[in-house]
């Protein structure tokens, strides 16, 4: 039975990624934080990628990433089955991962360390408690989100993620890699101060590639401008604001004094002062002949009201009547 050429070309990869892969002896290590740690910057490209860092050179680092406790969260990541292969095969992928790297002050690359004991988090995890005297402690699962207890004050914490294996099919590794990395930033973006401090490795070892060429993240780790211990997250600066120079709307107003007796003044503004002058004179004299000509329209229709008022009183008997008219006949006469 002859087997087709696309199959037998199938089982020749598998047979030549079977030969590559050996029992992984050294995993990748990545530390950074989001700001300054001058201690850590002398280890970048102190290593190159051949170089095996011992673990008593490793906790060394990471002492001096936590010592000085300037940290609001210090997160620990296992990924099982890391190998330094992954970061560079599938960088696209850690596109997260890049990110923080690329905005954190100081970021160093271990590529290849001593395999570590499985409770290194832990023994660590109690260094830095009695250190720091940190007392809250959480523990997030990778795959899940929900895992993740929320908070929203900056008391110090220690954050253990743990990730599920990576699978061994280079398909099914990048797509669990691209999830995994996506569940990283919405996992730290729930963290309330971007104060935090991050070891990411791996403390599972399974396989790795018998050669593997090419460095972490080159772009980043190895770029010559982050060798400066410089502040890169820095927003509060220390200097004091700048304000601009006092220029008034129109110059030369602060320094003449303007005075309606000023001789110039008056001189120049003549006769608009004198139609002001004329305009007020008029405005009165309108305002006392209107006031006089109101009282004696009221006078006059007061007196006018009056007589009305006596017209249209009660009637007069007959013999008051004939009195009053021949009163008034004696005085025509």
């Amino acid at each position: 039975m002859v087997l087709p050429w696309p199959i037998l070309n199938i089982l020749f990869a598998i047979m030549s990624l079977a030969e590559e892969l050996v029992e992984q002896t050294h995993v990748p290590v990545l530390m950074w934080s989001h700001h300054l740690t001058p201690a850590l910057h002398k280890y970048l490209g102190d290593f190159d990628n051949s170089l095996e860092v011992s673990l008593p050179t490793l906790f060394q680092a990471i002492r001096e990433l936590t010592e000085d406790c300037q940290f609001n969260a210090l997160i620990f990541i296992n990924q099982p089955g890391l190998r330094k292969d992954d970061l560079i095969e599938y960088e696209e992928e850690f596109i997260n991962l890049e990110k923080y790297l690329k905005g954190s002050s100081t970021a160093v690359a271990f590529e290849q360390v001593e395999l570590m004991p499985y409770d290194t988090f832990s023994q660590l995890t109690e260094y830095v408690q009695e250190l720091c005297r940190i007392d809250k402690i959480l523990y997030v699962e990778g795959d899940n989100l929900e895992s993740f207890q929320h908070y929203i004050d900056v008391e110090k914490r220690i954050i253990h993620i743990e990730y599920p294996p990576l699978p061994e099919d280079p398909e099914f590794r990048r797509k669990a890699i691209f999830t995994f990395d996506s569940n990283l930033r919405k996992i730290l973006a729930q963290v309330p101060s971007p104060a935090h401090r991050v070891i990411y490795t791996s403390l599972d070892p399974d396989t790795d590639l018998l050669e593997s060429n090419g460095r972490i993240f080159p772009h980043i780790l190895q770029n010559k401008d982050r060798e400066a211990p410089i502040e890169r997250n820095n927003h509060h600066l220390n200097i004091p604001p700048p304000f601009n120079d006092y220029r008034p709307k129109w110059a030369g107003m602060t320094r003449e004094y303007l005075s309606i007796f000023d001789t110039e003044f008056i001189q120049e503004n003549k006769q608009l002062l004198i139609a002001i002058a004329t305009s007020l004179f008029g405005f009165l004299i309108l305002q006392i002949v209107l006031s006089t000509s109101s009282t004696t329209t009221a006078a006059t229709n007061k007196k006018s009201t009056k007589y009305v008022k006596i017209a249209e009183g009660k009637p007069q008997n007959p013999h008051e009547a004939n009195s009053a008219v021949s009163v008034k006949t004696d005085d025509i006469d």
